[in-house]
């Protein structure tokens, strides 16, 4: 049988009559337990299709309009309480693209054909010893240290998978990396330690990809290199305190960022050769607050990175990007005061100082940018509605630097049988925008999934 995972949606489908992504719901349902309750076991299989319905601006695999993601992936999650306060945690899963079944071989680049194959994913696997107010995990692993949802400020832990820009939520976009976290509790006080290796980079776009970071430039033929960081482990510590209402946090470090800046242009007389990248190594503090009033929850968070680089405009784009310090900052409000709904909004700031020979636009070294959210659930809770926007930090003006509006709906077909769909638009009129290039990559999503 050709597709066999057709057919097994299609039986799910007649046999129930009564999430958002398959990855970002992992707790939706109550997993399966044994008598004890000392072991938790869940499956989910998900099935998801996407469609592009306008044809991409950047050359990549797909020209026209069409289905762009056909994929299945399988997860299963242990959780187990082990004697002696050890625990166990572990998500194993694979996952495979069939759209590579629809189109000839040669129709997708080789690097695709190798994104879209089978893949077995060893998620998170860690073991935890908890004692009193003191814990330590090691293993591969996530945190979740910022609390901003449509720019990262402070969320350093884990990189983020960027492969389909956009689609997803910061908190279900998380790379599960090798680290040792561990934390204490004094009271109100806490101290979190984070240590982790530098090799984990961000997920991007491969070659022919619609999200493709070099689609830009592969037509001149370069060769291009990504270089490893010098810094072998990064390490980052948080000093939290809760009060009645209220929560503060200080968060230092040492990290390598897990974005790559052009650092170096090679070439001859003739131009340029290659190209190499790098990631900034950089020191990090910041500062993060929240404050519940009534049914409103008012949060901020505000980091300065010692060193970053930027990318130059115009002409210069082939040139090394320029260092720089920067701050980033985030104010955001949540109302849930209305029945089943909740409203949120953020404001972000971006400063990264302009170097002067690169400016092709009359800039600030200012960027400001915004995120706006709506969520309401109906019938009990089976069902729910979101629409999320998001402007890009731009330092032309809110939302010249791009916009992303995400629209979603999901149902709870049963309680183990689940559905949705979600609209995706790419908004970028001005060509500078660092969206522009993407602006024709709007999709429609639609997924079924099964959850024990």
């Amino acid at each position: 049988m050709k597709y066999p995972i057709v057919t097994f949606c299609l039986a799910l489908v007649m046999s129930q009559t009564s999430a958002n992504d398959f990855f970002s719901e992992v707790d939706v349902v109550e997993p399966v337990s044994t008598p004890s309750n000392n072991l938790l076991l869940n499956f989910e299989f998900q099935q998801t299709l996407g469609y592009g319905f306008r044809s991409p601006e950047l050359p990549n695999s797909r020209e026209e309009s069409g289905v762009n993601r056909l994929q299945s992936d399988f997860l299963f999650t242990v959780d187990w309480q082990l004697p002696r306060n050890f625990s166990l945690y572990s998500q194993q899963g694979f996952t495979q693209d069939f759209t590579t079944e629809l189109r000839d071989e040669d129709f997708y680049s080789q690097q695709e054909q190798e994104d879209k194959e089978f893949q077995w994913q060893a998620r998170e696997n860690w073991v935890q010893y908890s004692n009193g107010g003191f814990w330590v995990r090691g293993g591969n692993q996530q945190a979740a240290w910022g609390q901003t949802e449509t720019m990262n400020v402070l969320d350093l832990n884990n990189p983020v998978d960027n492969r389909w820009l956009g689609q997803r939520d910061l908190d279900d976009s998380r790379v599960s990396v090798l680290a040792l976290e561990t934390a204490y509790q004094m009271g109100s006080t806490s101290l979190g330690l984070w240590l982790a290796g530098t090799e984990a980079v961000n997920e991007e776009g491969v070659e022919g990809s619609e999200f493709d970071r070099l689609a830009g430039i592969r037509h001149l033929n370069l060769e291009l290199e990504d270089q490893e960081p010098d810094q072998a482990y990064e390490w980052l510590l948080k000093l939290a305190y809760s009060g009645e209402g209220y929560d503060l946090a200080v968060i230092g470090g040492q990290t390598v960022l897990d974005d790559y800046y052009l650092s170096r242009v090679q070439g001859n007389q003739f131009g340029p050769t290659g190209l190499e990248f790098s990631r900034p190594e950089t020191a990090v503090i910041g500062f993060q607050a929240n404050q519940v009033l009534n049914s409103w929850l008012i949060k901020t968070e505000w980091a300065y990175f010692e060193r970053q680089h930027q990318r130059p405009d115009g002409d210069a784009i082939l040139s090394p990007w320029p260092e720089s310090e920067q701050a980033l900052g985030s104010l955001g409000f949540e109302y849930s005061g209305f029945s089943d709904t909740q409203i949120s909004l953020e404001w972000n700031l971006d400063y990264l100082e302009q170097a002067e020979r690169l400016t092709a636009y009359d800039r600030s070294d200012w960027a400001s940018g915004a995120g706006l959210r709506l969520n309401r659930s109906f019938f009990n809770e089976r069902s729910e509605a979101s629409a999320v926007v998001v402007a890009l930090p731009s330092h032309l003006g809110l939302g010249s630097n791009g916009i992303i509006t995400r629209l979603e709906w999901s149902q709870d077909l049963s309680d183990t049988l689940f559905t949705g769909v979600k609209l995706i638009d790419y908004s970028a009129p001005e060509e500078e925008s660092d969206l522009h290039a993407y602006r024709n990559n709007d999709a429609i999503i639609v997924w079924l999934a099964y959850k024990i």
